[in-house]
Parts: C-alpha cells; structure tokens; sequence
C-alpha cells in the first residue's frame, strides 16, 4: 500500500492540542524555551528564560548580545478513522468492496502520518456487535466496536462524539448515517456504477438495483434517467455532509484499480478535505 503523499503533506499542516512528550507538527504561534522548529530569533531579555539562549546563533556572534530562538512548538497528532458499514446493501459484494476498501484506506492513512509517534486508533461501526467482532483482523484486529450501532441514530452519535476532538475520518456510503452535527473528514465510498453507469452503457445486461429494479444498459433513455437520478442523490448526501461541517473526500471504488481505489484521485481528495477543515 503506497503512501498517499499529498495526505501527508496536509496531515504534517495538521494543527493539534500540544504535547511535550511526542510529535513533530509545529504551532501556528511562535515561542520561547520549547522544543520546536526554529522560526527566527530575537535579543535576549531579562523575562526571557536563559536556557533558551542560542551561543551558535550568528546574530548574537556578531553583535556579541545573547540571542534566543523562537520556535513553532511540536505537536502529536492522534487521529481517528471510523470505518460504518451500514446493514442494508443492495449488493453483498457492495458491502465486502466497502469493507476491504475501508482496510485499504485506514492503512494508507496510517502510513501517511508524517512521524512514527503518530498515532491512529480505528472504529467499526454500523453493523450488530457479533458482526462487527468477525471483522476485527488484519488492519482492524485492535479496532473498538460500538454495541448498538446497527442502529442508525446510535451510529450517527458515536460518530458525532468521536468528531468532538482531533482529527477524524467517516469512511461510509452515508446512506444510513444521519450525521447532524459533527466536524472531521467525510470520506465518501461509491462503487463507480452507484455513481454512473457511462463505463458499462451499451452492454446487452441489465443492472439491478434498489427495490426490484433494474436498469437495460443497452436502453440509453434508462440509463440517462439512472445517471441523472444518481448525480441528484448523492449531491444531496454532500451537501448535507457539508452543511452540518463535515468536510466530503469522494472516493470512488472498482475493481479496476490496484488495492480497488484509484489512490492518486482518493489522496488529492482527503488531502483537500483536511485542509478545508483549517481554513
């Protein structure tokens, strides 16, 4: 699994609470006698602390005044990934693609933490408790289950709760997750067909989907009615995602893709969607 570099870049820009102990993410403010990285430097002061005096410092050479480094402090950057695997699907192998994709995701997300101290904890929601304890292995095996959240409301709550405080990534289809306030990284997973059926229109076949339905690919009107119907649904679960402050990564899967996503349009995504929470 490569490391998604453009999330890593955003990540190491990832203001958190501060940490003497670990980390290496700098402060937006500057300061005096912390570990940090060196901004500038100024006169020493006798309200300075003396064991912030730089001797190497060259302007304090020259001028023969002691000078202190200003620094932006380091930080640690705890982050949560929360993979919601809803209890009804369409499709099972919808749901395994989700499932593997969400693995998929949550390991290039931890690879891409910009220091080895880093951390990142992991949650599975969304399906009953004996379910989710079946898919505690590999990348989940130390994963946290939440009982009850086979219910949708319950699941909206645990994720609300886990938004309250550092970084949090939603991997989910959101269609059974009605977030109503929650701030973190919205991490929107599609199979390509759930979003457009243009790369296998014209086929002799006919789709099925929701309720009994089906779609005739070689039918171009149906297909057309399908696209259109499909574009207005899941702009409506953006927008709604943006509206309570969750910041919305498309990330589209198929079989088509090495690890089943294409991960140099799923990095620029999150990367995005990290950065818009700071600005």
């Amino acid at each position: 699994m490569a490391v998604l570099r453009r999330t890593q870049n955003a990540l190491s820009e990832w203001m958190v609470e501060a940490s003497a102990e670990a980390g290496r993410h700098a402060s937006p403010k500057t300061l005096i006698g912390v570990p940090g990285r060196r901004h500038s430097s100024s006169p020493f002061r006798t309200d300075m602390p003396p064991h912030a005096i730089n001797p190497a410092n060259i302007k304090g050479i020259v001028t023969g005044w002691p000078h202190v480094d200003k620094k932006k402090p380091f930080r640690l950057l705890a982050a949560k990934v929360v993979v919601h695997l809803s209890g009804e699907q369409t499709m099972e192998e919808l749901f395994e693609g989700r499932y593997q994709l969400g693995a998929n995701l949550t390991n290039a997300v931890k690879r891409s933490m910009p220091r080895n101290r880093d951390r990142v904890n992991t949650f599975l929601i969304g399906r009953d408790e004996e379910e989710l304890k079946s898919m505690k292995r590999g990348i989940f095996r130390d994963a946290e289950l939440d009982k009850g959240s086979e219910d949708p409301d319950v699941a909206a709550l645990t994720v609300a709760k886990l938004c309250q405080n550092g970084l949090t990534f939603v991997l989910s289809d959101f269609e059974e997750l009605p977030i109503t306030a929650a701030k973190g990284v919205a991490v929107k997973l599609n199979h390509e067909l759930e979003l457009s059926l243009d790369s296998v229109a014209g086929r002799k076949a006919a789709l099925p989907y929701g309720n009994g339905r089906e779609v005739r690919l070689w039918k171009p009107a149906e297909v057309t009615d399908y696209n259109e119907n499909a574009r207005a649904h899941h702009q409506a679960i953006t927008s709604n995602l943006e509206r309570v402050g969750m910041a919305v990564a498309q990330v589209v899967f198929s079989d088509r893709y090495d690890n089943g996503f294409n991960s140099k349009a799923a990095d620029q995504a999150i990367a995005g969607a990290i950065r818009s929470l700071q600005s």
